[in-house]
C-alpha cells in the first residue's frame, strides 16, 4: 500500500530531525492536543488536530516531496466514507499516534517507521474487514 510506504518514510525522517530547533516541543504539543479528542472523535476539531499531527511530522522530517505527495492521497475521503461503519478505527488510532510520537521523540528511526507502518496497516485491515454494506452505493 502506497500510504504505508509514505508514512513509513515520513516518520523516520521526523525521528532523525527531532533534535532540530523546537521540533520536540512541537510534536509533544500536537500529540497532547490530539489526545484531548480520545473520547470524542466526532468533532471537527479532532479532524484538525489529526491533520496537524501529520503535517507536523512532515514538516519536521523536512522532505518537500513527501510534504507534496502525502496530502494528495486524500485519506480524508476514506475516513469520511467509512466513518459510520468503523468508528473504532479512530478510537484505536490514539495508541498509534502515541507510539509514533514516542518513537519520533526518542529519535528512533526504526521504531518510528514500524509504528507508522503498523498504524496504516491496522486501518487498512479494519477497512478490509468491513461488511459489504460499507461498499454499497449510497442511495
Amino acid at each position: 500500500m502506497l500510504l504505508e510506504v509514505l508514512i513509513g518514510l515520513a516518520t523516520p525522517l521526523a525521528a532523525e530531525h527531532i533534535g532540530r530547533g523546537d521540533a520536540g516541543a512541537r510534536i509533544t504539543a500536537v500529540v497532547e492536543k490530539l489526545m484531548e479528542f480520545a473520547t470524542r472523535t466526532d468533532s471537527f476539531n479532532f479532524v484538525r488536530a489529526r491533520n496537524v499531527f501529520y503535517r507536523t511530522l512532515l514538516d519536521i522530517g523536512g522532505n518537500q516531496e513527501l510534504a507534496r505527495v502525502l496530502p494528495g492521497m486524500h485519506v480524508h475521503l476514506l475516513r469520511v466514507q467509512f466513518r459510520r461503519f468503523a468508528s473504532s478505527i479512530e478510537n484505536d488510532s490514539f495508541q498509534d499516534y502515541q507510539a509514533i510520537a514516542q518513537a519520533v521523540l526518542a529519535g528512533d528511526r526504526r521504531r518510528a517507521e514500524l509504528a507508522g507502518r503498523r498504524h496504516v496497516r491496522r486501518i487498512a485491515s479494519a477497512i478490509e474487514s468491513l461488511s459489504d454494506k460499507a461498499f454499497a452505493p449510497s442511495r
